[in-house]
């Protein structure tokens, strides 16, 4: 599972989304006709456009492009292919767009997906023709993450808390469904640093290295869709001041159950930095 993660402080996971961005697919040429283009928009990290399962605003995607050709009155309908994409691309509801005949017209729509998606764009005769199909875009995909917020974090300055500070932390994992049995069997890495100062309070630790020593309980579910596990884990903070740092994650398997990104990022490596998307 990527950790993709909702706290009260800056997490390395929340560096971990970078940026949003548009991955463009332009459709294939026509010597007559309409074409359409498509893009998609949301968070974007190793070229891959995702966005966080039931995450509020952070759930949606911004399917958008163009149309050249058409006339008025055609229609630009957005169809969805769910993981495993063994069924046809069916359209979305009220996700269609009547052209006035300019050329390029943009077009946007608002997608949601539950769980990775190919989305395309077809042009279609009229609100009430369907056929023939004047023009179809290629496919762009959406991915899902599960979205992992966590509690407990304590601090170490209170009576009896050194020079071993001792922290329990509670992961909440929230993830389509289907997904559940996977993810839950799934091993959970967990990296941590810590950095002193007799003085002052240090920075953030940069690297975060796989911590052998934590204990890190089962997967308790919570419901069909979150699950639950502890990690605890003890520290020497003397009596410096001190600042530490942590990330965790499963190794992705999208490919088979359709959640987080295609192949390994990271997730598993002896160290890996805190502002890199594990997964």
């Amino acid at each position: 599972m990527s950790t993709l993660r909702r706290t009260l402080v800056v997490s390395a996971a929340a560096c971990a989304i970078v940026g949003s961005g548009a991955a463009t697919a332009l459709a294939q040429p026509a010597t007559t006709g309409p074409t359409v283009t498509i893009g998609a928009k949301a968070f974007q990290v190793y070229g891959y456009t995702f966005v966080g399962f039931r995450d509020g605003k952070y759930s949606n995607a911004t399917v958008s492009g163009s149309v050249a050709g058409a006339t008025s009155g055609m229609v630009a309908q957005l169809y969805a292919q769910p993981f495993p994409y063994k069924k046809a691309p069916a359209p979305v509801s009220h996700q269609q767009l009547v052209l006035d005949g300019a050329s390029p017209e943009s077009y946007s729509f608002t997608a949601t997906p539950g769980i990775a998606t190919r989305y395309s764009v077809e042009v279609l005769p009229s609100t009430t023709v369907s056929t023939p199909v004047q023009a179809t875009s290629p496919s762009t995909t959406v991915y899902v993450v599960t979205i992992q917020p966590y509690k407990g974090i304590k601090t170490c300055n209170r009576v009896g808390s050194r020079p071993i500070c001792h922290q329990s932390i509670r992961i909440y994992t929230i993830l389509p469904a289907s997904a559940y049995r996977a993810e839950a069997r799934k091993r959970l890495y967990f990296y941590f640093a810590v950095n002193l100062n007799p003085t002052r309070i240090p920075k953030a630790p940069v690297w975060l290295s796989l911590d052998g020593s934590a204990k890190i309980g089962k997967a308790r579910r919570i419901s069909a869709i979150e699950f639950e596990q502890t990690v605890v884990i003890s520290f020497r903070v003397n009596d410096d001041a001190y600042n530490f740092g942590f990330s965790f994650c499963s190794k992705a398997s999208e490919s088979s159950d359709g959640v987080n990104l295609p192949g390994h990022h990271h997730c598993g490596a002896k160290r890996v930095k805190d502002t890199w998307f594990l997964g």
